[in-house]
């Protein structure tokens, strides 16, 4: 079952610097720049630990048949990058249905990642519910015949250093920013995630996407000098732990309410497209 190869080398392990942003490089620069910033000394004194299960996920059980508790499909903000295991959405919805957690959240990927992963083990795993929230819609999986691996690619990646295999022309970038395309995409991968949820008789919950900035304007979500350290992630770059206890608390409505699934995440930001020029350096896939 081939998901990553950077996952399967990481199984059943434990380690305190994640990928992409939260690295021990970013952590030292961030302190650089802000030595007096409380949750980098709470985080400098108390590292985060990366446990994964037999697969190598960020997950407290393992992909394993007859597995028949609460699954969950994402990217990064799934994955719980830059924060305790306990601080995540995934962390404290489980924590509220109760059950067993298979935790398939990928950083830097799509809707059309946790598709194919959830089609490859849907023979092993009986999920009761399964609870699918993807932020960015502009992210496509494709395999690098080169290298052998899964990768994501898409036209708001910046950064230039991720190596790969496979040439992706600009062009291709370009045609990857039309807003149809898009829709086309991850309506069609989210419809084979709605199918494999009806094969296995489990519950699919989606929720629309709600940004930082307008949880901010809910008290219930508001930080203050009360707040418990440490409330920003390590890396600075993904989003604070009230986002995570709002999405928590916003699927677990739809869970207990039963509300229709939310087929969209969010209206796609077209203007950053007009103003930002893609460029063409995929990202790589390290999960």
């Amino acid at each position: 079952m081939m998901l990553y190869s950077y996952y399967l080398k990481h199984a059943n392990t434990e380690f305190e610097w994640g990928p992409f942003d939260d690295s021990y490089e970013t952590f030292l620069v961030n302190l650089k720049e802000n030595p007096n910033d409380r949750c980098l000394q709470y985080y400098s004194e108390n590292p985060i630990t990366y446990k994964t299960n037999n697969y190598g996920f960020r997950s407290p059980d393992d992909i394993a048949e007859g597995f028949d508790g609460n699954l969950y499909l994402g990217c990064s903000h799934t994955y719980g990058l830059g924060h305790y295991w306990e601080n995540t959405w995934v962390s404290l919805l489980n924590e509220k249905i109760g059950g067993k957690c298979l935790n398939l959240g990928v950083p830097g990927t799509g809707i059309g990642t946790g598709a194919r992963i959830l089609n490859k083990i849907k023979g092993l795993v009986k999920p009761k519910n399964i609870f699918c929230h993807y932020i960015h819609p502009y992210r496509y999986e494709y395999w690098d015949w080169v290298g052998k691996n899964w990768r994501t690619i898409s036209p708001a990646f910046k950064n230039k250093s991720f190596d790969h295999h496979a040439p992706v022309p600009k062009e291709m970038l370009m045609y990857l920013a039309e807003e149809e395309y898009m829709r086309a995409y991850y309506r069609s991968n989210f419809a084979l995630v709605k199918d494999i949820a009806r094969q296995l008789n489990a519950k699919l919950h989606s929720v629309p996407l709600v940004t930082q900035q307008a949880i901010k304007r809910d008290d219930r979500y508001v930080i203050n000098n009360d707040t418990p350290l440490p409330h920003k992630s390590r890396d600075l770059q993904h989003h604070n732990i009230m986002w995570h206890r709002n999405l928590a608390d916003r699927f677990f409505k739809a869970y207990t309410d039963n509300e229709p699934i939310d087929e969209f995440p969010a209206e796609p930001n077209v203007e950053y497209f007009k103003n930002n020029k893609p460029v063409s350096s995929p990202s790589k896939n390290l999960l």
